[in-house]
């Protein structure tokens, strides 16, 4: 008796059932890239999110370039 490996299937890709992009309906590839948008969108919002609570206000001088000013105007 021969010994069938369980991943056989995978070695041989003649063997795959036949599934082609094309065949695929107009509701399932609406269905992908409004899932794709919305990840998209929600990546955003939290990027946003993140940016605005993390950074209130006006920025802080920074003072390596006042001094660089500085020292180019002759002060």
């Amino acid at each position: 008796m021969r010994h069938r490996n369980k991943f056989s299937l995978v070695n041989h890709p003649s063997r795959w059932p036949e599934y082609i992009m094309a065949h695929r309906r107009p509701r399932d590839w609406l269905m992908t890239i409004s899932g794709i948008v919305l990840l998209f969108v929600v990546a955003a919002a939290v990027a946003m999110g993140y940016l605005v609570t993390s950074h209130p206000g006006k920025p802080e001088p920074n003072s390596g370039i006042v001094e660089e000013r500085a020292a180019e105007n002759g002060g």
